[in-house]
């Protein structure tokens, strides 16, 4: 399909330098390939546009952007979802999207990537987060309710069919807690281990996994020595040619940075 113009919606991040380096190249990416249409970057949380905005960041909400395509005479319209996971807030882009779609000839809304390419995210997950010898890896993702959470899942034996036993899922709202996550690398016999992130950007999650109760101190009550991966997912080329991948604009399996 030719689309005249591009929609990218995040939830996003309050802190612009991360919102820069984990949001902004997706969208800049898929833009580029589409130079001839007009573009817009959105910001489903309301509560991050205001944080933002008092950094002198202003974004549209998704609504809004969507309005405003609609007012300059857009007929072909790709709304690239930058979400992991199929959950609140893609349900809640996925039922805008339903009430705009009237206003358009196409709105192409695509899919998360733990739907849209599990697969090419474990690897995306595999470069990202590489193997370290003697070193275990705690992979904290959201989660949602239960019967979101399969893709995690899904996921996490896609990456031991890697060969990565080294990696143990925890999940914020959902199984297995970090602590149990924790227990099991003990269980395998590792004594450290690193702490990374399945979201794009984890700056208020990074913050909270060091306070009482946090991801950190799970890892200490288990026995291990832990240290936070310096690499935010959505920062990692790989997974930003993923977004590209699952909106079309990129063959399936593209390499590059």
């Amino acid at each position: 399909m030719q689309y005249d113009a591009l929609l990218t919606v995040c939830f996003g991040t309050a802190d612009p330098a991360r919102f820069a380096r984990c949001f902004a190249p997706v969208h800049a990416a898929a833009a580029a390939c589409l130079p001839s249409g007009r573009q817009a970057l959105a910001v489903s949380s309301p509560r991050i546009r205001t944080l933002l905005a008092g950094a002198g960041a202003v974004y549209p909400a998704p609504g809004q952007a969507l309005a405003a395509l609609a007012a300059a005479g857009c007929r072909q319209v790709l709304v690239l979802a930058a979400y992991l996971c199929d959950g609140k807030e893609y349900r809640a882009l996925a039922a805008l999207c339903a009430q705009w779609r009237r206003r358009f000839a196409a709105l192409q809304l695509t899919l998360p990537l733990l739907s849209a390419c599990p697969e090419g995210l474990a690897a995306a997950v595999d470069e990202t987060f590489p193997l370290r010898d003697g070193r275990g890896l705690l992979l904290v993702g959201h989660g949602a309710a239960c019967r979101e959470n399969g893709g995690y899942h899904a996921l996490a034996q896609l990456l031991a069919a890697r060969g990565r036993q080294d990696v143990a899922l925890a999940l914020l709202h959902g199984a297995p807690a970090p602590a149990r996550a924790a227990s099991a690398l003990a269980e395998r016999g590792f004594h450290r281990a690193g702490l990374g992130f399945l979201m794009l950007c984890a700056g208020h999650h990074a913050r909270q996994a060091r306070g009482p109760g946090g991801a950190f101190q799970a890892l200490a009550d288990a026995g291990l020595e832990a240290e936070l991966c310096p690499v935010q997912l959505g920062e990692s080329p790989a997974v930003q040619r993923l977004f590209l991948q699952a909106a079309g604009l990129l063959p399936a399996g593209t390499a590059g940075g």
